[in-house]
């Protein structure tokens, strides 16, 4: 079954481009989707707390002993191998979020609907930009089989293995040893070892971000899992790119939207 030929193929449609769709049309003004509309952001803001986050782990990395002191905790951890790994690692991070940044351009320049809502960055703009454009893509993501839940999921979370491995998993290890330390006293895990952490305030708020940060990962890589085991078999269903498979069901999706609309104004 899984070396057999693919009974679908994605093709570009012209007309699924937001120059030839009003999104005006696709308004839903219920409560569970401007709910769901706040959880976006929610979600923006979560992402810019990991950044700064990181942006403040650099600082300390070399101006403070903040960091230092609550990777010390760990005494089978070098200082300044640690040091460097979180380095490169927030490197990566942001290189990585600016060749998103740069991937997202382009989608939205390309106006391609399919496209724009696979790409996390073009996503976000339109929906920020419009809760009119956020409605159309929550009924695209509306309408689907089990198999293309799975399908999405599995796309979505599996497209982030990239900063996954390299910008997060080498930090996040060393941290998570770090933590471990901390927390774990002769086999009992205690959170009020956090008050015990620093006698700065710089210093808990150094511990503080860790356990965020890490705990951020640790969903991620549960996630990832998952997504991973899923794949397998799902790619013996689908007989192809993942990729080419979720943008064919979006256009399949939105022909069929756009039909139903078509039909209302009849």
């Amino acid at each position: 079954m899984c070396c057999t030929t693919a009974k679908w193929k994605r093709e570009e449609v012209p007309d699924h481009k937001f120059d030839f769709v009003n999104v005006k049309d696709f308004y839903n003004g219920s409560i569970v989707r401007r709910f769901s509309y706040m959880f976006l952001f929610a979600v923006i803001i979560k992402n810019i707390l990991v950044y700064t986050a990181d942006l403040w782990t650099v600082f300390l990395l070399f101006t403070s002993e903040a960091w230092a002191n609550n990777i010390k905790a760990r005494k089978d951890i070098n200082i300044e191998i640690a040091k460097w790994i979180f380095f490169v690692s927030i490197v990566c991070s942001f290189l990585l979020l600016l060749w998103e940044l740069r991937k997202a351009v382009r989608v939205v320049k390309s106006r391609d609907i399919a496209y724009a809502y696979t790409c996390t960055g073009a996503y976000r703009f339109y929906s920020v930009r419009s809760y009119s454009h956020y409605c159309l893509f929550s009924q695209i993501n509306n309408s689907r089989k089990k198999t293309d839940r799975v399908a999405f999921f599995c796309y979505f979370t599996l497209k982030g293995w990239k900063r996954f491995l390299l910008a997060e998993a080498p930090r996040q290890v060393v941290n998570g040893l770090a933590l471990a330390t901390i927390y774990i006293n002769k086999g009992r895990f205690n959170i009020t070892h956090f008050y015990e952490t620093g006698d700065t305030l710089q210093a808990r708020i150094t511990f503080a971000l860790m356990t965020f940060t890490f705990c951020i990962w640790a969903i991620s890589a549960m996630l990832l899992a998952f997504a991973g085991i899923l794949y397998i078999p799902l790619l013996c269903q689908i007989r192809g790119n993942l990729k080419e498979y979720v943008c064919h069901k979006i256009d399949k999706r939105l022909a069929q939207l756009l039909r139903n609309k078509s039909r209302k104004r009849i």
